[in-house]
């Protein structure tokens, strides 16, 4: 581990990093998820079709990827090279990492900080075409945040 690691520091949040220009147009099929990656000004976008094909690519990942401390990292580094990652699915970006994000209060509640968590397009999509999911939503929204209060008053 290197020392800066052990210090606590971060090392990929270095201010010697000059900021990247990336170009990108690569279409990945990882476990029957096709994944399309481009870029824009400052910013590469992960596109995937739907929300199984985005779960499958992420469990894909070796598991020492999903870590939080592996989404840190990615983090700092993005920052460090002024880029932001755009992950979206059905055209609905869902999750956003590195330079100019700033964490949701869903990232926070997930340990996940310096991310953006926005699933609100894809849920408002299922609701329209499941008005059943808006009640799981709700109930689910609602456990969630009675979860929270009642670990806050412990």
């Amino acid at each position: 581990m290197p020392a800066a690691d052990r210090a606590g520091a971060r090392p990929y949040a270095s201010p010697r990093l000059r900021p990247l220009d990336v170009e990108a147009d690569l279409t990945l099929e990882v476990e029957g998820a096709l994944a399309h990656i481009t870029s824009e000004p400052g910013t590469l976008v992960v596109s995937l079709p739907t929300l199984g094909a985005a779960q499958r690519f992420f469990y894909a990942l070796p598991a020492g990827g999903r870590s939080r401390a592996s989404v840190h990292k990615l983090d700092g580094l993005l920052r460090a090279a002024s880029l932001t990652l755009d992950v979206r699915v059905a055209g609905r970006t869902v999750v956003r990492a590195g330079a100019g994000t700033r964490p949701s209060g869903l990232a926070r509640l997930a340990g996940v900080k310096g991310v953006e968590l926005s699933p609100g397009g894809l849920v408002r999509r299922r609701v329209r075409a499941r008005p059943l999911t808006l009640a799981a939503a709700a109930a689910g929204a609602l456990g969630l945040s009675l979860w929270k209060v009642m670990r806050r008053h412990r």
